[in-house]
């Protein structure tokens, strides 16, 4: 881990002291920052690269790299909470509900945020809504509001995908204290919902609880969850932070071309190399 942090460090010099031009640097900053698990660093890194350099040498991979981290904001893929609406809820709540992710994409947080209201003050159990109404809130800024606002949500229910969300919040805010409480949480925890012990994986991996994180992912791999390409990048991010690199490439021919993880997409085939191995050297399953 070193060497990327130190990396980092000499990038950021050659930017700020030598030539703020070389615009490369900010693709292999995204890089470094994206093996780290500092996700957001790894988008604003590379999207500064994007707009400095639209037709650069890297754009592809650092187009590859965006898809792969899918950070879009914090929570953007892990607390959509698309089962929700297994819920039983008329054909009309759920339109509306529908209609507030397309508010959140044209950036009409505003008009997200009236409905999510209304949603929660019509169905107060329909706990998704205040995921929802949470991470609008962070995207206008009041980040603070949003972590009050899901304390006070989980006083009176334990949704994990909130547990997940207040510790993102938190870890962005800066309350360490606070982290660590819901950290500890997160790595006690034991969803029966497949897609909320994603959440748990990815926000654990985003966390730097890279061992809870892999263990999370090994048990859904072995109860049939459904695997995507965001699951294969953080599943192999958790795993080359524990170490199954090296194992990888002393266990796997699969894994020869890419052994020196030089590339971004390298951690996505780690995660689906480490899938692979599993199910030939029959991994430990992980225990509930």
């Amino acid at each position: 881990m070193g060497q990327y942090e130190r990396s980092n460090e000499i990038l950021l010099h050659v930017i700020e002291h030598i030539d703020y031009k070389l615009y490369d640097c900010y693709y292999f900053l995204a890089n470094n920052y994206a093996y780290l698990g500092l996700f957001d660093r790894a988008r604003d890194a590379a999207n500064k690269y994007i707009n400095l350099m639209p037709d650069g040498d890297f754009r592809e991979d650092t187009d590859e790299l965006l898809q792969l981290l899918n950070l879009e904001d914090i929570g953007s893929d892990e607390f959509s909470d698309d089962e929700s609406l297994d819920a039983p809820m008329s054909d009309e709540f759920i339109l509306r509900f529908e209609e507030v992710n397309q508010f959140i994409k044209d950036q009409n947080y505003l008009k997200a945020e009236e409905q999510l209201r209304e949603l929660i003050f019509e169905n107060p159990s329909y706990y998704a809504a205040y995921s929802q109404l949470a991470r609008v809130l962070h995207l206008l800024g009041r980040t603070e509001e949003a972590i009050h606002f899901l304390d006070e949500l989980l006083q009176v229910e334990v949704y994990v995908p909130a547990i997940c969300q207040i510790a993102l919040l938190l870890d962005h805010a800066g309350h360490d204290q606070e982290v660590y409480y819901w950290k500890e949480k997160l790595i006690d925890v034991m969803p029966i919902d497949k897609n909320h012990m994603y959440k748990v994986a990815a926000t654990l991996c985003r966390l730097g609880e890279y061992e809870a994180a892999l263990h999370a992912f090994q048990y859904l791999h072995k109860h049939s969850y459904q695997e995507k390409g965001v699951f294969f990048y953080r599943f192999g991010v958790a795993a080359f932070h524990c170490g199954h690199d090296a194992k990888t490439k002393k266990n796997s021919g699969r894994w020869q071309g890419v052994q020196d993880m030089k590339r971004p997409h390298c951690c996505y085939k780690l995660g689906k190399n480490v899938r692979y191995r599993m199910k030939k050297y029959s991994v430990k399953r992980f225990k509930i």
